[in-house]
């Protein structure tokens, strides 16, 4: 892939890398070669392609101040910028949701109807970035 890029972009191309890194273990995020995802960030900077690290899903496993700084320490050395989306729960899948997220339960809540929803201290962090 890598060698595609480098001559589609000595052709003129601009091109431009959006990573999904969410620092989601493989018991939450299942079939991600993780390494090989963490490895891409160095391997495309030091070739000179554009990053943007795409941040999802964002879920109270990965909104800890913990993981946030250790998501945030490979975006921010590697990437031009990260997106934070939060998580969108589609219709019909909210009660797989609440396996991971076990306040999504509360009936008072409408996740379905919102385009993203956050856990408060990944809402907050990403605010006072």
């Amino acid at each position: 892939v890598l060698d595609t890029i480098t001559r589609n972009r000595s052709r003129g191309q601009r091109v431009i890398v959006y990573l999904s890194y969410s620092g989601l273990g493989p018991d939450i995020e299942r079939g991600i070669d993780h390494t090989a995802l963490r490895d891409n960030f160095p391997r495309l900077h030091a070739a000179g392609i554009p990053i943007v690290h795409y941040w999802r899903p964002a879920l109270p496993q990965n909104s800890t101040p913990a993981a946030i700084d250790t998501v945030l320490a490979l975006a921010t050395r590697y990437a031009d910028c990260t997106l934070s989306i939060g998580l969108k729960v589609p219709p019909g899948s909210r009660r797989q949701m609440e396996a991971l997220w076990p306040a999504l339960a509360d009936p008072a809540l409408d996740p379905e109807s919102a385009d993203s929803i956050w856990p408060d201290p990944q809402w907050e962090a990403m605010r006072n970035i």
